[in-house]
């Protein structure tokens, strides 16, 4: 029968996440994982410590990503219009790019994922909150000013 001991990790290793619990054969654990300081035994202090702060980590990231659903819910009932400048059949001079929208959401520009809108109307672009939460949200593009030709 193999021995075994119960490992912690403390980084990733192939298959295993940070903070994994798992049981491995005492030569790998001896010979590989604690000489390169990958994982510490279950018991040790350093181990109740990992679990503890990666548990703190995790916890921190939900409530990020709650806080980043409710603004997507937030940005995908809200009414938002921009005003450019068009002609009379409807195409824009110049176009509404990132910045405009980002300006209005009041959101940094790299979160806003678009080709540029060169026509009033209702249009769709995309915005990479950040940790994998993607929406998309309807911009109406109003005529400020018909120019004549």
């Amino acid at each position: 029968m193999k021995k075994t001991v119960k490992v912690v990790f403390k980084e990733d290793v192939e298959k295993h996440l940070k903070g994994d619990e798992i049981e491995v054969a005492s030569g790998y654990a001896r010979n590989y994982l604690f000489p390169k300081k990958l994982a510490v035994k279950f018991d040790d202090l350093e181990a109740k410590k990992i679990v503890k702060k990666l548990k703190q980590e995790r916890e921190t990231r939900q409530k990020e990503i709650d806080k980043l659903k409710k603004l997507a819910e937030n940005y995908q009932s809200k009414k938002i219009i921009i005003k450019a400048k068009a002609g009379k059949s409807g195409k824009l001079f110049g176009s509404v790019v990132a910045v405009d929208v980002a300006k209005k959401l009041k959101i940094e520009k790299s979160k806003v994922k678009m080709k540029p809108i060169k026509e009033i109307g209702e249009h769709y672009v995309e915005l990479d909150l950040g940790n994998n939460i993607k929406i998309k949200v309807k911009i109406k593009v109003e005529a400020n000013k018909v120019v004549k030709k």
